[in-house]
């Protein structure tokens, strides 16, 4: 199971070969479970959510959001 930071509208699923394998539209949710086969996700948001950022996690509690940043050493 993987939680989203916010809600999202589409998701597309794909095997190791980068090969389509289901899609699925969801509405308010911020959790999904992929198919078996499934190595890559993507999704796509509404334009409203897209300047305040999205986290993706795995696990089935959803923890508070962190920005994106970039740390060197």
């Amino acid at each position: 199971m993987y939680q989203l930071s916010k809600n999202t509208t589409f998701f597309a699923f794909f095997d190791a070969n980068k090969v389509f394998i289901s899609g699925i539209q969801v509405a308010n949710t911020t959790s999904f479970t992929t198919p078996a086969t499934a190595v890559y996700v993507r999704f796509s948001e509404v334009n409203g959510n897209m300047s305040t950022g999205q986290m993706l996690e795995v696990g089935s509690v959803k923890t508070a959001f962190e920005e994106y940043t970039v740390t060197l050493p």
